[in-house]
């Protein structure tokens, strides 16, 4: 039940993950505040009476029902007339944010969180006023005239406060199209994704002999199989999408109850299709259509990828953006070192952690979860893989590309992470020089490499 429990869970972050990253959540959030605020305020100018202005100052200027109603109607009607314009140029920002930096970092811009904030606060503000226009009354409704001066008087301070907002806003979308504001947001989100996935105090080697559930039996190269090589059940993905997230506590806590081993064949990032296998279950025999149906609530498929646990995405981000500004039509090395730069900011702090163990076990010491968490040489190779595609006739980046392997090389706690940027450094190397460089640059080249050797040692 808890194991249930914790997928339900799981699936609702994942939910709330895919929201946080829309225009939608956050300011829906603000006009349900809206909402409750306009009716408790209201409700308090009835308990406190008309009366209630006098002798408090400036604050206790009162306005009939024509006058308050003018008043809200105008900061209502302002108020979304700004939060259109408001979208209007988010979405501009956007259309130049996919043209120039690549689409993929659209995500990491409409994610933005000051943004959401701007955006609902001017609609709730635009809805509190309309919610507080309709309970003002005047003698000719056939009523007792009733305006609620305390409503009124927050919805003006509102309308103060969006105006503050809006030269906010103007300022941060001039510095959200920057490159720099970009790529070390990314950095961010890359130093956050390392934190959650590679956390401090994990890491390899698992337990040497960790026990087995019954029936399951290890084959070599990390690889698992039920009595005599029986074949593990498997999950498919019934449907097309990309794995967002998969609910390893979940997953883990099924598996014990139910006393199998489950193997994550398909981790967070890869496309899937009806018949993709996300999940191997074994002993098979074990394994009901009741519990591959649980264990397939814990995958999330979606319809892009997410950075919550996938750590590559975000890399893949800040290899684009280093891509694009070294192709052909661009030619802009600056930015693709302030690529590198963050690039470097994020795996020091990965290169610097163990990588955490694929195999889980519960208390007992037997093994429930086989995972496939990304290795730090997986990243290396997508940055240096690109660097030799784009960088190899711009001198200033590969030099800085040495700069950057030094950085993760000092970091390193892992002798495969200092094996694989050397290689890499070497492939690197070659390809410059097939490029045919000056023999001024290549010698520049040639040198530094020979001064990194000399501090890696």
């Amino acid at each position: 039940m808890a194991a249930a429990r914790t997928g339900a869970q799981a699936r609702l972050t994942a939910a709330w993950h895919r929201a946080s990253g829309s225009f939608w959540a956050v300011p829906a959030v603000m006009c349900l505040g809206a909402l409750v605020l306009s009716q408790a305020l209201v409700s308090v100018d009835h308990a406190l009476g008309p009366g209630w202005t006098q002798g408090v100052g400036p604050l206790g200027t009162r306005s009939g029902p024509s006058g308050s109603r003018d008043v809200l109607g105008a900061i209502a009607g302002s108020m979304l007339g700004v939060a259109s314009t408001t979208f209007s140029i988010t979405i501009a920002v956007m259309t130049l944010t996919s043209s120039s930096y690549g689409p993929h970092l659209v995500r990491s811009f409409m994610a933005d969180r000051a943004t959401h904030v701007v955006l609902g606060t001017f609609v709730s503000t635009s809805l509190y006023a309309l919610l507080v226009l309709r309970s003002v009354t005047s003698e000719v409704d056939g009523t007792t005239a009733f305006v609620p001066h305390l409503a009124v008087l927050f919805a003006v301070l509102a309308a103060v406060v969006c105006i503050a907002v809006l030269v906010f806003f103007i300022h941060h979308v001039s510095e959200s199209v920057q490159v720099v504001t970009l790529s070390r947001r990314v950095c961010d989100q890359l130093r956050d994704a390392v934190g959650r996935l590679y956390p401090e105090g994990a890491g390899e080697p698992a337990p040497a002999r960790a026990d087995l559930p019954a029936g399951v039996r290890r084959s070599g190269g990390g690889r698992f199989t039920g009595e005599g090589g029986a074949p593990p059940a498997v999950v498919r993905a019934g449907g097309c999408g990309y794995v967002a997230e998969v609910a390893l506590e979940a997953v883990e806590g099924i598996a014990q109850r139910r006393d199998v081993l489950v193997r994550v064949a398909a981790r967070p990032g890869r496309y899937a299709v009806d018949r993709t296998v996300l999940l191997e279950v074994l002993p098979a025999e074990r394994a009901d259509e009741g519990l591959l149906r649980e264990l397939r609530a814990c995958v999330d498929l979606a319809n892009s990828r997410s950075a919550a646990q996938d750590v590559e995405f975000v890399v893949q981000q800040l290899v684009e953006l280093m891509s694009r500004a070294l192709s052909s039509g661009v030619n802009d090395p600056y930015t693709a070192i302030t690529a590198l730069d963050d690039l470097s900011g994020g795996l020091v702090l990965l290169v610097g952690r163990r990588v955490p163990a694929a195999e889980r076990a519960d208390d007992d010491g037997v093994v429930r979860l086989v995972g496939d968490p990304v290795r730090p040489e997986e990243l290396i190779d997508q940055v240096f893989d690109a660097l030799r595609a784009y960088a190899t006739t711009t001198p200033l980046v590969v030099l800085h590309a040495v700069a950057v392997a030094e950085r993760l090389d000092d970091a390193a706690v892992d002798p495969a992470v200092r094996t694989r940027l050397r290689e890499q450094l070497a492939l690197l190397a070659g390809a410059y020089e097939a490029a045919g460089p000056s023999e001024h640059d290549l010698a520049r080249l040639h040198e530094r490499l020979a001064t990194a050797a000399a501090l890696t040692a």
